[in-house]
């Protein structure tokens, strides 16, 4: 009586679970088909256009020494500088071994631009560093 018992339980617990395992999975699926087909217009879509949150990198470089960084996430870099902003990241300006004569490397329009940094200026938040010789790398160029 007693393993009749248990096995009727077990059987009603599978059963139970895998009916509320299927609605379950529905309304998973219908909630990430409505966030996602924004068929509701008060919830914003999950996923980000493509070019909504672009990530700006540069590479570094120090002579007679190598690479220091790779895909460094910087704020902004335009043709004379770039500025990296720590305010609310780990990182302090100061953690960061950037110096004069390190060569930088970044894309622009699908191309790969090369600078070299003249000047370093840390505040408690920011790193800016100014840039000259910058120039377009050949299309060629196999430097990362």
């Amino acid at each position: 009586m007693l393993i009749a018992l248990d096995v009727e339980c077990h059987a009603a617990l599978y059963t139970i679970s895998g009916l509320a395992y299927l609605v379950y999975t529905i309304i998973c699926s219908k909630v990430f088909d409505m966030v996602t087909k924004a068929e509701n217009p008060r919830m914003a879509p999950l996923r980000p256009a493509a070019n909504e949150y672009r990530l700006t990198t540069i590479d570094v470089e120090r002579r007679e020494y190598g690479r220091r960084y790779t895909w460094l996430p910087v704020d902004a870099i335009d043709q004379g500088s770039f500025t990296i902003d720590c305010t609310d990241g780990y990182m302090r300006p100061q953690m960061y071994d950037l110096r004069v004569g390190d060569i930088v490397r970044w894309s622009h329009n699908s191309q790969k631009v090369q600078g070299t940094i003249v000047s370093l200026e840390r505040t408690q938040t920011h790193i800016v560093a100014t840039l000259s010789d910058v120039a377009p790398l050949p299309p060629d160029f196999f430097g990362g």
